[in-house]
C-alpha cells in the first residue's frame, strides 16, 4: 500500500472525528431549549440560587446549620439529600458538574471526619469554575426559637469588627456573605419587609491579628425587627415608629480553617459589566458629593456694546449727534476726494470739470458730484 495513500486516509479519519467533537446539535424538544436558553448570560441576571449537598458523613451540628442557611436562602436553594463523596479542595470536577446539572452559582457542602469535625465548605462559581472557597470549623449552634420564622425576604448584614476592612481574605468572606443574602433586585423596599437582622463578628486568634483569615473566629446572631408604636408626641400625622430589635435565640460560632480566594483574572471577568449597562459619559457633565448634576457650559467673548441693556432717553439724544457728526464727516471726506480727482482731470485735458447737483432733503443738504467724460469723436478724412 502507498504511504501516502495511508496517510491521507488517517487525516480524513481524524478530520471526521474532530468535526464530530466540536459539532454541536441543537435540541428538537422546546422544554430543553427553554431549558439552555435559561442558562445563557444575559445582561440582568436571574438571582444566585444555592446548592445544599452532604458529604460521606454527617452530624447533627452540621444538618441544622445547612438547614438554617438553606431556609435563609429560600426559594432559591437546591437541597440534595443523597450523601456525595467529593472533597471539594482536592478535587472539584465533581462539584462543578453538579453545580452546572442544577444551575447554581453558590454551594453549601457540609462533611464531619475524624481529622476535620463539623466542617462547612462555602463556595461561589463563575462559569462553572469554581470562584472562591471558605472551610469553616463549626464550635457552638444553637437553633431558632419555634416563634421566629426565617425563611424568605432578605435581612439586614450587620459586619462587627474593623479586620473586615483590613484583611484581604476576611473582605472576601464578606464579599461572599453579601452575595449570598443578596436575593432579588428591587427599585422600592418596604419598611415593614425588613424584619432580620443578622450581625456577624470577626475576632483574631488570641488576640492576636495574622495576615491571612485562617484561625479568625466568625459568630453569628439573628434578630427579628419589630416596628411599634412610637411613644414621642409630635404634630405630625404620623410620626416614625421605633424599631425595637428581638433576639431569637439562634447562635453559630464557626473558626476559619482553608480559604481559597479568588484569582484577580477571574474576579476581574466576574465583576465585568455588559456594555449594554455602562452608560456613556457626557462631556462637561458631572456629580457632585450629593448626587446633583452639574453641568459646565463653555461661552465665547462677551461684546458689552452688542448686549441689549436699558435703555434711557439720553443714550438716544447721544447716538443721534454720534451719526450727525459721523454723516458730517463722510460729507467732508466726499468733497475732499471730489476736488482732488477735477485738479488731475484738469491738467490731463480728458475730463471736463465736475458738475455739481445739489440735492435738498427736509433736514440737511447732500452734494453729489459725478464728472463727465468727452465724448471721441472720430475724424473724418
Amino acid at each position: 500500500i502507498n504511504a501516502e495513500y495511508m496517510g491521507s486516509c488517517i487525516e480524513s479519519i481524524f478530520g471526521i472525528t474532530e468535526s464530530m467533537e466540536t459539532r454541536v446539535e441543537k435540541p428538537k424538544k422546546r422544554r430543553i431549549q427553554r431549558i439552555l436558553k435559561n442558562k445563557d448570560p444575559k445582561i440582568h441576571e436571574n438571582p444566585k440560587s444555592a446548592l445544599v449537598l452532604k458529604g460521606n458523613k454527617s452530624s447533627e451540628i452540621l444538618t441544622g446549620v445547612m438547614g438554617l442557611f438553606s431556609l435563609w436562602k429560600k426559594p432559591h436553594v437546591v437541597k440534595m439529600r443523597k450523601s456525595n463523596p467529593i472533597a471539594p479542595f482536592n478535587d472539584t470536577k465533581s462539584l462543578e458538574f453538579l453545580t452546572m446539572k442544577n444551575d447554581t452559582s453558590l454551594f453549601v457542602f457540609g462533611n464531619h471526619q475524624k481529622k476535620r469535625p463539623h466542617s462547612l465548605v462555602l463556595g461561589r462559581m463563575f462559569d462553572f469554575q469554581i470562584l472562591d472557597m471558605y472551610e469553616f470549623g463549626i464550635n457552638k449552634y444553637s437553633p431558632i426559637s419555634s416563634n421566629k420564622n426565617p425563611t424568605g425576604g432578605r435581612p439586614l448584614l450587620c459586619f462587627l469588627g474593623s479586620d473586615f476592612d483590613t484583611n484581604p481574605e476576611l473582605k472576601a468572606i464578606q464579599n461572599y456573605f453579601i452575595d449570598f443574602f443578596k436575593g432579588e433586585d428591587y427599585r422600592k423596599v418596604i419598611p415593614t419587609a425588613l424584619d432580620k437582622v443578622i450581625s456577624i463578628i470577626a475576632t483574631p486568634p488570641r488576640g492576636e491579628a495574622p495576615a491571612t483569615a485562617v484561625g479568625y473566629s466568625l459568630k453569628f446572631r439573628y434578630y427579628t425587627v419589630s416596628l411599634k408604636k412610637s411613644s414621642v408626641v409630635s404634630a405630625e400625622k404620623s410620626p416614625a415608629p421605633e424599631v425595637v430589635l428581638e433576639d431569637s435565640g439562634c447562635r453559630i460560632e464557626m473558626t476559619i480553617r482553608r480559604t481559597r480566594p479568588p484569582t484577580t483574572e477571574l474576579m476581574d471577568m466576574a465583576c465585568r459589566k455588559p456594555k449594554a449597562l455602562i452608560k456613556k459619559s457626557r462631556k462637561n457633565i458631572s456629580r457632585d458629593e450629593m448626587n446633583n448634576v452639574r453641568g459646565q457650559i463653555h461661552m465665547g467673548t462677551n461684546d458689552f456694546n452688542k448686549m441689549a441693556t436699558r435703555k434711557f432717553k439720553v443714550d438716544r439724544v447721544l447716538k443721534a449727534q454720534e451719526k450727525e457728526e459721523q454723516k458730517k464727516l463722510k460729507q467732508e471726506r466726499k468733497n475732499s476726494n471730489w476736488s482732488k480727482a477735477g485738479s488731475e482731470t484738469a491738467q490731463e485735458g480728458d475730463v471736463e470739470k465736475p458738475v455739481i447737483r445739489v440735492k435738498r432733503d427736509r433736514e440737511e443738504r447732500e452734494i453729489f458730484a459725478k464728472p463727465t467724460k468727452k465724448r471721441k469723436i472720430p475724424l473724418s478724412l
